[in-house]
Parts: C-alpha cells; sequence; structure tokens
C-alpha cells in the first residue's frame, strides 16, 4: 500500500476531537479522496481533512483513501503531497 503525505490545513478542532474520540472507539469513516493532478500525477487531498487530522490525533496509522484524476483547474488547492 502507497505512502501519502499531506500538509494539514486549518481544521475545526472540535470536530477534529470528536471524530479522533469516535476512531479510537473504532468508528469507521468514509475514504479520504484525492485526485491526482498535472502530468506529475501530484496528489492533493480534496476531500477529508477533518478525518485526516482526527486519525493523525489518534495516533491511526492508515485510511482508506479513493484515488481518481483530476483536471488542475478543478482540483481545490487544498492538501498538497510533497514533490519527490
Amino acid at each position: 500500500m502507497p505512502t501519502r503525505t499531506f500538509r494539514l490545513q486549518a481544521t475545526n478542532p472540535e470536530t477534529v476531537a470528536e471524530y479522533a474520540a469516535l476512531m479510537e472507539r473504532g468508528v469507521e469513516f468514509p475514504a479520504l479522496t484525492v485526485a491526482k493532478v498535472g502530468k506529475a500525477g501530484t496528489e492533493v487531498l480534496v476531500g477529508g481533512a477533518h478525518r485526516l487530522a482526527a486519525a493523525v490525533k489518534a495516533k491511526i496509522e492508515e485510511l482508506p483513501v479513493n484515488v481518481s484524476s483530476a483536471r488542475p483547474r478543478s482540483t481545490p488547492r487544498c492538501w498538497r503531497s510533497p514533490t519527490t
């Protein structure tokens, strides 16, 4: 399974804490949504910022991710994986 790294953006701390507590109790959440953008296929998180921040807080190491292709104009500039 590939490893992805994203920069965390501003999230609502109360929502993150609530999700983290649920995750620690074993509640399953929907997969994060990642889009591959541009010729280099840069991965951008387009859905799941609060879920990702909550997983970090709860020390959860793996999350399901749905990956799709997107045109650069249609993808919000949220979180981008570091370029290598």
